[in-house]
């Protein structure tokens, strides 16, 4: 932390000594900034001066309500004047300013519909430019291959970072979305459609964060933005049609097949897609990854199994997915109708072999363990948006999920426990086969008001979900124990455990802005949630029919929730305060309905929020933001359930949990240079959470390890993480360049047989980032940089360290004969530590040639290999409480691969020839 906070003090201080340096000279530059055809003066448009040699900044101002400017103490020198206004050309002049000179300009700004002679285009100004907290990247600015696609694309924006899955990071933050025209897309996968679409449909790429819809509405934000890439497609590619048709077999029997069509007319937009692999590529959904779990906002119980559907790089999957999309707009763009349907099947089979180190209060318990399974997930779904506007003022949203979940889980786990590596304590083995079912509806009814004054808005939600979980599943185990510890030695049963669970929640929400102040707003929230939770789990013993009352339970929680708030926004020129704060009241009824045992229990909550941003020019802000708000505990951690899935490791709930509550405070420093690309990014978060719900474990002599959820008033939990990101294009070398370094943290409490303990755990990363290319010769990109782990368990005397590295890099080479060869490369080294004493060496290497066919280069053939060296070995290592562990498991290794694409596409008229 030390470094990083110097490393932070230093960047601070070397801004600070430029901005002095660049205010204590002599000359000066003055002017007007106007409209081109009305001579209209604008009002707070940004001009800056730029060092000509290196595009630093050298001097920045706003013009004044008559349009006018002024920049002060300009030492003598050759210099880029720059002036910007929201839907205009930006301006650029090289000037040459002299001893004690004074300068004016009249600047004229036109439209983006015209270019003035005066403005200097060049290839890297047209690139990229701030729209308040929107990134907007030209991509005709970029040069790229002929078959170049969105992903392709978008690597070389300044602040993106992309893995070798094609998963996402921009400006510090993970996407989760991608839209096309601003409307999702038929497919959850971002990875589908930035790997299927062509770089060449783009016209522009947004990144920004998106809000609500009710949030968008009122101005204020909420905390669960998702960070979003929009693709907005070039006008003469919305009317037609365009897709792709690809089909590959390989070796070890793996294939990879995908179609998708995409039909444009004016506003009307249809599309389709199929994907049928076994590479894991392409079909798995990125954040879900079609998850059990998705859509269910409150998780049931769900104690039939372990697994939440989704593919975590473990095992052999085969997937096929399917999707559609239909949307249209009318009445200039004020109504619109939207539908999504999405189809999916995914199977695991896996072999993993897991090592343990548990410590106790004064031993250590090591557990070896191997698991076999072959599991399924078949999932169906789809959404249905639509938009009616009544008036100038009033509109109506309208939106419906639905999702059919099937998932069938088959393991076979078998597991050995000892003390201090040689003393025999227990084994296990258990065999687990069934199937569960989750059916989830969602849906909203969102009505927004604009009144008459500018400003007042009303705005009211009415929403609900319903969720229902069955299954049945076999359950059969059978551990022995050492007869030194336990007189029984072995225990056995045979269960058919069954589940019956529901959720349904109904939410409403009202807001109000009313204008007190020409820029200050007051924003008045009201909201109030019923959420109605049951979870039922029989586990009946086959040998007797007798119901195991200790690992059953039907249980009931019944939530009430009343939200009032009101917020103070100011929002005037660079500066924009949110302050406030919400008061909640939460009425908890909780009933265990196997004995009749009911309590109930009434909390009330402040949460202040508070918000300031500074933005001293449209490409540079500083923001500081501070939340408080509670946890509750969820249903599972409540029900008085002694889950026996793994005998060996036990879990209970605890029916008397309290809520905790969490202090959030999170800042982001952004600073983008148009004329260079630059691109510098600050930030971090920290989390101090209040009586925590944590977890006690207790252990047996026969090493049986016992978790119960408890709250801990005496500690708090911290969590923190920091994010710096710097990124350059080098004009002189041609080249991108860029710095990353992240830092993530926890510092938790729970107890140990009883004794208080303290886990610290973080990460710490860092990379170099470089890029160049040249079109139709070669692109090439490289990222490479250490990264440390560090676990700590106070009271287990858990120390568990070590160092890293990852180099992962992509060559592409443009060769005669329409031909182009690719090699990519990830190289990760996991140090020993103090547990685990092998060192993880790994080289992966993809590589691939391929050749464009027919006059258009629209049909390409591919030879490709995956894991050139067959070192793809599925290992993994980390920590929980007070256990470390180490993991190894098949994965998908070397095979080659024969694959033919086609790219189509069509213009039509507007009269659809």
């Amino acid at each position: 932390m030390k470094i990083f906070t110097h490393l932070t003090i230093g960047l601070f201080s070397l801004l600070l000594l430029s901005g002095h340096t660049a205010f204590a000279q002599l000359g000066a530059v003055r002017g007007v900034v106007r409209d081109t055809m009305t001579s209209q003066a604008y009002q707070n448009a940004s001009v800056v001066l730029l060092n000509q040699t290196d595009s630093f900044l050298i001097a920045d101002s706003r013009t004044d309500s008559k349009g006018e400017f002024e920049l002060k103490s300009i030492k003598p020198g050759t210099y880029i004047l720059m002036a910007s206004y929201p839907k205009r050309i930006t301006y650029f002049k090289e000037i040459n300013i002299a001893l004690e000179e004074v300068k004016r300009y009249d600047i004229a700004l036109s439209s983006l519909h015209k270019v003035l002679e005066e403005v200097i285009v060049t290839k890297d100004v047209s690139r990229f430019k701030m729209n308040g907290d929107t990134a907007e990247f030209n991509a005709s600015a970029y040069n790229l291959s002929e078959n170049a696609n969105v992903e392709d694309l978008v690597r070389q924006f300044p602040g993106i970072q992309i893995d070798n899955k094609g998963r996402i990071t921009a400006f510090g933050k993970t996407v989760e979305k991608v839209l096309v025209d601003g409307e999702e897309f038929f497919s959850e996968d971002p990875v589908l459609i930035t790997r299927n679409l062509k770089a060449d449909l783009i016209d522009k790429v947004q990144i920004y964060q998106k809000q609500s819809a009710q949030s968008e509405f009122t101005g204020i934000k909420d905390d669960n933005a998702a960070q979003t890439i929009n693709l907005k497609l070039k006008e003469d590619r919305k009317n037609g049609y365009f897709g792709k048709l690809e089909a590959g077999k390989g070796t070890e029997g793996f294939n990879e097949n995908q179609g998708m069509f995409n039909y444009f007319r004016d506003k009307l937009k249809a599309a389709g897609y199929l994907t049928v692999s076994n590479t894991a590529k392409i079909g798995l959904d990125q954040s879900a990854q079609m998850s059990y779990a998705e859509g269910n906002d409150n998780p049931i119980a769900n104690s039939l199994d372990t697994w939440d559907g989704s593919y975590s790089e473990i095992g052999l999957p085969s997937t096929w997915a399917a999707g559609g999309h239909f949307s249209d707009k009318w009445r200039g763009d004020r109504d619109n109708f939207r539908v999504n349907l999405r189809s999916g099947r995914m199977s695991i089979d896996a072999t993993e072999n897991n090592l343990n180190i548990v410590s106790a209060k004064d031993r250590i318990l090591t557990s070896e363990s191997s698991k076999n399974f072959n599991n399924r997930i078949i999932r169906h779904g789809g959404d249905i948006y639509s938009n009616f506007t009544l008036d100038s003022l009033t509109s109506i949203r309208i939106n419906l999920q639905l999702s059919q979940v099937r998932k069938r889980v088959d393991e076979v786990i078998d597991s050995h426990t000892f003390e201090d590596t040689t003393r025999f304590l227990n084994s296990n083995l258990r065999q687990y086969f069934g199937d569960t079912d989750l059916n989830s509806l969602k849906n909203e009814v969102l009505f927004l008001r604009k009144l008459r004054r500018p400003r007042r808005t009303f705005s009211l939600s009415l929403s609900s979900i319903f969720n229902k979980e069955t299954g049945e599943g076999k359950l059969f185990s059978e551990t022995r124990y050492n007869s030194d510890y336990n007189q029984e030695e072995n225990a056995k049963f045979d269960q058919t455990r069954t589940l019956g669970s529901s959720y349904s929640q109904f939410s409403t929400k009202i807001s109000y802005t009313e204008p007190i102040t020409t820029f200050g707003t007051l924003v008045f929230d009201f909201g109030a949630n019923i959420n109605v939770g049951k979870s039922q789990l029989l586990a009946k013993d086959n040998d007797s029919d007798d119901i195991d009352s200790l690992s059953s339970s039907n249980y009931q929680l019944n939530r009430k929730t009343f939200d009032a708030s009101v917020n103070y926004v100011f929002d005037k020129n660079q500066i924009r305060l949110v302050l406030g704060g919400a008061t909640n009241i939460s009425l908890f009824s909780q009933q265990n309905l196997m004995i009749t045992e009911k309590s109930n229990r009434k909390f009330f909550n402040l949460f202040p929020k508070a918000e300031i941003k500074w933005s001293p020019k449209s490409s540079t802000s500083l923001s500081l933001r501070y939340n408080g708000q509670t946890i509750q505990p969820t249903l599972e951690q409540l029900q008085p359930l002694r889950n026996n899935l793994d005998p060996l490791n036990v879990f209970i709930g605890n029916p008397t949990l309290n809520q905790s509550f969490s202090n959030t405070v999170n800042f982001d420093v952004q600073d983008f240079q148009t004329y260079n690309m630059r691109l510098f990014l600050f930030g971090g978060s920290m989390s101090m959470i209040k009586n925590p719900i944590n977890i006690s474990t207790n252990i047996t002599s026969e090493g049986v390890s016992t978790y119960t959820y408890v709250n801990n008033p005496d500690l708090n939990n911290l969590r923190y993480s920091g994010y710096l990101n710097y990124s350059v294009h080098m004009k002189k070398l041609d080249m991108g360049f860029g710095l990353n370094a992240t830092t993530t943290g926890n510092i938790e409490s729970n107890f140990i047989e009883g004794v208080p303990n303290r886990i610290k755990q973080h990460v710490t990363s860092a990379t170099i980032t470089l890029t160049k290319q040249k079109a139709d010769l070669y692109n090439t990109w490289l990222t490479l940089g250490p990264n440390f782990t560090s676990n700590n368990s106070q009271a287990a005397s858990i120390v568990n360290t070590g160092w890293g590295a990852s180099l992962i890099g992509d060559f592409s080479l443009y060769l005669p004969l329409k031909m182009q060869f690719n090699v990519n490369f990830d190289y990760l080294k996991m140090a020993s530590t103090n547990y685990f004493n092998d060192n993880l060496d790994r080289l992966l290497i993809n590589s691939y040639l391929q050749k464009s066919i027919l006059k258009k280069n629209n049909l390409l053939l591919k030879l490709s290999v995956n894991d050139l060296l067959n070192q793809n070995v599925g290992f993994s290592r980390g920590a929980a409480n007070n256990i470390v562990y180490q993991r190894q498991f098949n994965t998908i290794r070397r095979y080659v691969m024969v694959s033919l694409a086609w790219d189509f596409n069509k213009t039509l008229s507007s009269n659809g020839k």
